[in-house]
Order: C-alpha cells, then structure tokens, then sequence
C-alpha cells in the first residue's frame, strides 16, 4: 500500500513512474498470466514478472516466515532481470523499495540518483522461523540495512526508528508517513458487509486489519485469549471484534467474534465498523492500518504503542489500553453516544491530516528532495 500510493502521487505531481515488480499474485500464477505490463494512468505503468522460479523463491520465504533473503543469492538474473536492466537504463533517477534490493542492484545504478524507501527497520521485525537463529539473522539484516543506506543517496523513511538509523548513513533522510489517497475510499456497504458476515445490524464493531506480519500475528494471537477469556461479557453488550486480512490463515465465527482471513479488500469492512481497533505492541514503523482508520475517520482504541508516529492525545482523540483494561475500554467506547465518537475520530483526523494525504507528503517533503538530483540541470525531471 505504501508502495503504490507513493507511485500515484508521484504520478499525479508531473513524474514519469515505471514500476517493475519482482512478483505476481497466486491467481495470476495459477491462470499462466505471463509477465507485462499494466497502465494505471498516463503517467504510472506497472510490470509485472511472473517469473515462477522467483515465484517459488518468493513463496518459500513467505510460507517459512522469512525477509526476502532470496535476493542475496549471487544470481544476477534472479536479482536484476534484462527487462529491469533497461528500464534502469532509461530512468533518471531509481527509487528502490526495501533494502534487500538495493546493494544487489548497486552495479547496475550507477551515475543514477538512488532512493531508498523505507518501509521499517526489518532486523526490529521478530521473524518467527526455526531455519535460522533469531539473533543470527538480526545481524544479518542489520548488516544488509547498514549497506543499504550507505548505497543510498537519499532514504525515505516511515517512520522516526528508521529515520533515526539512517541518519548519518544516508547523505539525506526524509520523513515520509505511510500515507493514503484519501479520493479511493468509499463508505458503502455497511449493512451488506455485516449481512454477508453474519454480524447483527445492531452490534458494536471493533475492527482490527491484518497482514501476515510479525506484529500483527502477536497482537492477534493476544486478541483471540482476550476473546476466549471474556467473549460471554462482549457478547452480553453486544459488542463484535471483527479481524480483517491474512494473519489468520482461515476463517473464524464465534459470537461476538469474526475474523475473514484473506480478503481482496479491506475496503467495505470499514463501512460495516464502528470503531477501530490497534493492538499492536512491537515492530518498527508507523502502522498503515492507523492513516487508513484515520482517513475513514474510526473512533480509534490503541495501544501507546500503536500510535507512534503520530500526533495524537489520550482520551479526546483515541482510548488507549493494554490487555489488562481491553474489556473496560471496549464497554466505554461501546456507551459513547454517536456524537461523541465523531467528535473522537474527527479531532484524531484533523490533528494528523497532514500525515495522511500522500498527494500532500509527496508534495510538501518529496518532490523537493527529488528536485535537489536535478539541481544542475535547467529541464524539470520528467522521470
């Protein structure tokens, strides 16, 4: 999501956006779509490779719960395929996103701007595998990182943990907040949302969206012994805790209890929540579920934690808890009255609007630091 709102915006602010990605989705494998590209819009132009031995390589990782360590093998087509090579080529400057890539495509970058997009700091992510050690392949990553930024001529970075490490290893770091484009969002669907998933029309709905993804699987996991300990309560209120996204790897349907699994949007179960729900405690970055509460303007519960990286005040502009009060505060959202949680969600909304509007970061803190490569030329970059 940080990817692709980046894109657009960049598109949308004049720039010429070629987007080359490594790897296709499962139906696209499974239907022998080959590799090409797509036009979004006259300015953004995705290629897909469909690959299927990057492919396999990619879902390796993914199923043994690992970074993309299939990059640091010393295969140069498997790193920088001919088609990338020419689109290197052709580009002005080179914005690379995750740090696996970018040491692996130094040699091909050369004389070219080179940009890092910061999505966290990977060795602060707790991976959980038994194919390495732990503390092993956080120096690993830590090691790969540091090179990373020191390959870069500029970082943008998510949030303030990785604007700090990169400070100092980058010649220039930007802040850049995992923003959204607002125009895409929709309130539709409500009460089909809650029908298609059995939800009663009348509950209270706590919504928590989550990938597949070390924090979230933690909060999770923290989420479903809440649940089993004080369901009988949370039902009794009429209040439902609806978890949206791959971190589960199935379905549930308990009362007072829905989790989808894997969905093609997130999009309609905003519509069908009252309040929105962060139980994260641990990773690096600023949560993207938490501009995209924001944006559809949720009464939001947090952990202090969840809310790093923004500017937001306990009690008028989100309830915080740990797992310790979790019931108390799920019952004293639920008893707010409608006024009061628009009140709550728009206070949250206006104190961080400038966070979370990508067209707005790109233009405010992006496009001057791009413009900076340009300094020497009297042409406008158009790519």
């Amino acid at each position: 999501m940080r990817s692709s709102n980046l894109a657009k915006s960049l598109s949308r602010s004049g720039y010429e956006v070629y987007v080359y990605s490594y790897t296709g989705r499962k139906s696209e494998y499974l239907s022998r779509t080959p590799s090409g590209e797509n036009r979004i819009s006259p300015q953004l132009v995705e290629y897909v490779d469909r690959s299927p031995l990057r492919a396999c390589l990619q879902f390796l990782t993914y199923a043994l719960h690992l970074p993309n360590l299939w990059f640091s093998i010393p295969w140069a087509f498997l790193q920088c395929p001919k088609h990338l090579r020419e689109r290197i080529e052709w580009a002005d400057l080179v914005l690379v996103d995750f740090p696996f890539h970018l040491p692996l495509l130094e040699r091909y970058l050369e004389n070219k701007p080179r940009i890092l997009n910061s999505h966290n700091l990977e060795h602060e992510i707790p991976y959980g595998t038994r194919v390495l050690k732990p503390a092993r392949l956080r120096r690993w990553l830590h090691s790969m990182e540091t090179r990373a930024g020191k390959s870069a001529d500029l970082v943008l970075a998510c949030g303030a943990v990785d604007n700090q490490f990169y400070d100092g290893l980058a010649p220039s770091v930007v802040a850049v907040p995992n923003a959204l484009d607002p125009r895409s969002f929709s309130k539709m669907g409500r009460e089909e949302t809650r029908r298609e998933w059995g939800i009663n029309n009348d509950a209270t709905v706590f919504l928590f969206t989550a990938s597949k993804y070390g924090p979230n699987g933690e909060a999770f996991a923290k989420l479903q012994e809440f649940h089993q300990r004080e369901g009988a309560a949370l039902v009794e209120h009429g209040i439902e805790i609806l978890v949206v996204g791959s971190v589960s790897d199935k379905g549930q349907r308990e009362p007072g209890w829905t989790v989808t699994g894997f969905v093609e949007s997130t999009q309609p179960f905003f519509a069908a929540a009252d309040f929105a729900l962060n139980p994260i405690s641990s990773g690096s970055g600023t949560n993207v579920k938490m501009f995209e509460y924001l944006v559809h303007k949720l009464p939001i519960l947090s952990t202090h934690f969840g809310t790093r990286g923004f500017n937001l005040e306990p009690e008028k502009d989100y309830l915080p808890f740990d797992f310790v009060d979790l019931k108390d505060r799920l019952l004293q959202a639920a008893d707010l009255s409608k006024a009061a949680r628009l009140a709550m969600a728009e206070s949250a909304f206006l104190r961080n609007q400038s966070l979370c509007d990508m067209d707005r970061v790109v233009q405010d803190r992006v496009v001057p630091a791009l413009t900076t490569f340009f300094a020497a030329s009297t042409a406008a970059p158009n790519s």
